[in-house]
């Protein structure tokens, strides 16, 4: 699967893996998953992974600020050659300081 993939990648980078398919609790009634948590030196990291061919939306970043903001983590997402944000995506991506890393 491509979490475990990027994960090895990270280790490699000197980032420490600290959980996979992260599960955390946004309400009483809700869960999120956060694909990898990972760390490097005192920086948190909340690493949501997208590959084949998507257009990531604006929604898509707010979830993902959400869920890593609620473990006190930067958001960043681990994306493949063909995954595209729309152009609101990318204004929020600007606004919230989102990380864009590409494979």
């Amino acid at each position: 699967m491509k979490e475990y993939r990027i994960a090895k990648a990270l280790e490699r980078k000197g980032f420490e893996i600290q959980d996979i398919h992260h599960v955390i609790r946004m309400n009483q009634h809700r869960k999120a998953e956060i694909d990898i948590v990972a760390r490097r030196g005192p920086h948190k990291y909340a690493i949501e992974s997208k590959a084949g061919h998507q257009i990531l939306t604006a929604r898509t970043v707010e979830h993902h600020v959400r869920r890593a903001r609620k473990i006190g983590a930067t958001p960043v997402f681990a994306v493949g050659p063909n995954v595209t944000f729309t152009g609101p995506a990318w204004q929020l991506i600007r606004k919230y300081r989102v990380r864009v890393w590409r494979a």
